[in-house]
């Protein structure tokens, strides 16, 4: 259940909240980092298969904890972007998600800030564009980070405006799901998407959790390589 407090407005060619004057309530934060956060598979029988980060619209691997941890560690106190199927996707109990601020790309939601189970510690905010929810993002916490969690569609839209890309490369066996996976190694190939912006792996390390070979990956805009 939803229910709407109020609704904004927003110049989008300046990303920044205006007052009824005009005035910029919200400066850019150079050093703020907006990236993308996700975690894809590759299959341990085929080196082909790779790029799955959903099955019919699950994870096609088990929760696992250090992946988990890293996602916590890297989100918690900052800011948190997702599309409707994301949203959806998160259980009832942990929706929104702790000490972050959650903002919902929807065009169907109701515009603006809102309340989980009409609970006033549990707010949400809902915008319609990338543009408009970086504008908010900048408006409820300036200095926090801003990270876009999924789906695909809006990694695609949003990479324009990242500085960095956090990626847990997930090693198994997904066999069973290769019929129904949906892929984004467009968004991950030198030619396309990587090229274009300029992104550059700095730091990659990886462990094993739950009988799964992880690797974490950092990728900046302009850096030079380093992995550990």
């Amino acid at each position: 259940m939803y229910f709407r407090q109020f609704c904004y407005t927003v110049d989008p060619s300046v990303l920044s909240f205006l007052s009824s004057t005009g005035e910029v309530l919200v400066e850019e934060n150079t050093k703020r980092t907006v990236a993308i956060i996700a975690a894809i598979g590759s299959s341990i029988k085929d080196p082909r298969i790779h790029g799955i980060y959903s099955a019919e619209g699950k994870l096609p691997w088990p929760k696992l904890a250090k992946d988990l941890a890293f996602f916590k560690e890297k989100t918690l106190g900052h800011i948190t972007i997702m599309g409707r199927e994301t949203w959806d996707s998160i259980p009832e109990g942990v929706k929104p998600l702790p000490n972050r601020v959650t903002i919902v790309i929807s065009s169907s939601l109701p515009e603006g800030k809102n309340f989980w189970g009409n609970q006033s510690e549990k707010s949400f905010f809902v915008c319609r564009s990338v543009e408009q929810a970086i504008a908010c993002a900048k408006l409820e916490k300036p200095n926090a980070n801003i990270f876009f969690i999924g789906g695909k569609q809006l990694w695609q839209e949003a990479i324009p405006h990242c500085t960095a890309l956090f990626v847990t490369h997930v090693y198994g066996d997904f066999n069973g799901e290769l019929t129904n996976v949906k892929t984004f190694t467009q968004l991950l190939e030198p030619e396309t998407h990587f090229s274009k912006y300029d992104f550059r792996l700095v730091e990659a390390k990886s462990i094993v959790d739950e009988n799964y070979k992880l690797t974490f990956t950092e990728h900046r805009v302009g850096h030079p390589v380093y992995v550990q």
